[in-house]
């Protein structure tokens, strides 16, 4: 999931979704930074680096991908 500006002015997020071992969402987690240094054109990489950690998160619940 990615946020431009939408609850602050300047800040950008990207997350990702903590799922359990029936594949639920139990959390989320997210980078954020301010809209000079988060751009859109970074949303790519840096999610890539959220998914990543949400995933190795949601496998100590039980999750497979």
């Amino acid at each position: 999931a990615t946020d431009i500006a939408e609850e602050f002015e300047g800040c950008n997020c990207v997350g990702s979704v903590i799922r359990d071992h029936r594949n639920y969402p139990i959390a989320m987690i997210w980078a954020t930074g301010t809209s000079f240094n988060l751009t859109a054109e970074r949303f790519e990489a840096v999610g890539a680096l959220v998914k990543h950690a949400a995933n190795s998160i949601s496998q100590k619940f039980g999750y497979l991908p």
